[in-house]
């Protein structure tokens, strides 16, 4: 694929920054597969709202970091059940941040702090174990917004909520 074309120059640019939002580097093959993910979610874009350049460059981000997620994980842990959620934390590849017993130690902490206990409740437990493993991995908190798809607001409000609960637990555990 040739950046000839605008779509495929607007992919390309949109596969390289969701790279870069996860610190991966890609063989070819992954890359160009990374690329196409991004050149369908334009084109969806582009079709559902004509002319709306800024809205088919979002999407083509968006498609192309769902689709590192979905190759990283194997899934979207963000939409699983719960031996799925622990399964897609604990395989994730990585170089550095929190090790396996750890993440499953917190996904436990985060199930057990939340009011909802069915699926809502699954998935914000998974969400903060995610945050804990970004911020160990020294991502921004506007890094993880962007791979999260939610704002920097929420982010920090997250972070307070992962604070308050891991403050609760160290008070309840004896030492």
């Amino acid at each position: 694929m040739t950046p000839d074309c605008p779509i495929e120059a607007r992919a390309l640019a949109a596969a390289r920054r969701a790279c870069a939002r996860f610190g991966v580097r890609l063989d070819y093959e992954d890359f160009q597969d990374t690329v196409q993910a991004a050149a369908e979610g334009f084109w969806r874009a582009w079709q559902r709202r004509p002319g709306e350049i800024g809205y088919a460059v979002i999407s083509a981000r968006n498609a192309a970091v769902k689709f590192l997620i979905r190759d990283l994980w194997g899934s979207n842990p963000f939409a699983a059940d719960e031996k799925e959620l622990c399964n897609a934390i604990a395989t994730e590849p990585r170089t550095r941040g929190l090790p396996d017993d750890v993440l499953r130690t917190l996904q436990d902490i985060f199930l057990s702090s939340r009011t909802k206990r069915g699926r809502r409740g699954q998935l914000a437990a998974a969400r903060e174990t995610f945050i804990c493993n970004a911020l160990a991995r020294e991502w921004s908190p506007d890094g993880i917004a962007h791979a999260l798809a939610t704002s920097g607001d929420q982010i920090k409000k997250c972070r307070q909520h992962i604070r308050t609960v891991l403050a609760q637990e160290l008070k309840r555990r004896p030492e």
